[in-house]
């Protein structure tokens, strides 16, 4: 499975406006800037975390415990040409070659001042997995929607990314496609320690901005 970051734009207005949305969908991104085109009047502004990686646990004595999910927040708000936003894309969380605790999955953000007002969107961070499972999901915030990343379970499976776009958490195991969180803001899997393999590795985020005439 491949985690290369890039981005997307899928455009279905014909350019300027043309009576459909226009969708801007990125997955690499840090402080960007994002500018309106113009011919739109509205913004759905759309942010998803990366999902933590799993733990690595001792083979003898420890509990194998998933990553939390990405969390979710949206917002629709009027926008008008040359307005802009800052955003960041949450990336990829490496999974846990050593004995300990998984890395956290932090978070996507959307921030400016447009023509309906200030915005400030935050997916929130994902708690990396702990021994016995249970680690929290991204705390969305800043949105008209903020919905949490799922919650690790007790069994080493990683919590699942919220929002339209969010993926399942990884498996326990040795394999690592099955270890891996699912695109997007899937949290990784855990998994008992065995030389240097790593534990589930937390799927990235994502920003999208979709506008609409």
């Amino acid at each position: 499975m491949s985690f290369a970051s890039r981005e997307v734009t899928s455009n279905n207005a014909g350019g300027g406006g043309g009576g459909s949305p226009l969708v801007r969908l990125y997955l690499v991104g840090t402080a960007a800037t994002e500018v309106v085109p113009a011919g739109y009047t509205s913004c759905l502004c759309e942010v998803g975390g990366a999902g933590a990686a799993g733990n690595n646990a001792d083979i003898d004595t420890g509990d194998v415990g998933g990553g939390g999910g990405g969390g979710y927040a949206a917002m629709l708000i009027a926008v008008v040409a040359a307005n802009t936003f800052t955003y960041t894309v949450a990336p990829l969380t490496s999974g846990r070659t050593t004995l300990g605790t998984g890395s956290p999955g932090v978070a996507s953000t959307i921030s400016g001042t447009v023509a309906g007002g200030p915005i400030s969107l935050s997916s929130g961070t994902a708690a990396g997995g702990v021994a016995g499972g249970g680690s929290a999901g991204g705390v969305a915030s800043g949105g008209t929607t903020n919905t949490n990343g799922g919650a690790a379970d007790n069994s080493g499976f990683g919590g699942v990314g919220a929002g339209p776009l969010g993926g399942k958490g990884g498996g326990t195991g040795t394999t690592p496609a099955i270890l891996a969180g699912l695109k997007y803001g899937g949290g990784g899997g855990g998994r008992f320690h065995a030389g240097t393999n790593a534990s589930g590795v937390g799927y990235q985020g994502y920003v999208q901005f979709t506008y609409y005439p």
